[in-house]
């Protein structure tokens, strides 16, 4: 195969995933803000909002508090989430990823 041949199914595969990404925010966007916008936007903000609850009730739990503890509830709590089946698990993770991007917030610096 050519060096253009190889760049030119390149340049495919990036205006695909372009498109389907643009499809996605689309349909992203018709679900948060189309028809039954209230209804999805109370279904998100009422799991986010149980989600976060049941980290804090294990942080207040906790005698002594570590990065790594702090990682472990939140990983726990995420799949406690998932087994539940009623939230994509790309939320889930990406609601979990912003809470362990917090520590350095909470503690004012970050362990090794």
């Amino acid at each position: 195969m050519t060096h253009h041949k190889k760049h030119e199914e390149h340049h495919v595969g990036v205006i695909q995933t372009i498109g389907l990404l643009a499809a996605a925010g689309v349909v992203g966007a018709y679900y948060f803000y189309g028809k039954d916008a209230k209804k999805h936007q109370k279904k998100l903000k009422s799991w986010v909002l149980k989600f976060k609850a049941e980290v804090l009730e294990q942080l207040e739990v906790a005698k002594e508090m570590s990065e790594a503890l702090y990682h472990t509830i939140i990983d726990t709590t995420a799949t406690k989430f998932k087994e539940m089946n009623k939230i994509e698990h790309t939320e889930i993770d990406s609601l979990a990823e912003e809470l362990k991007g917090h520590w350095q917030n909470i503690t004012g610096h970050k362990e090794d």
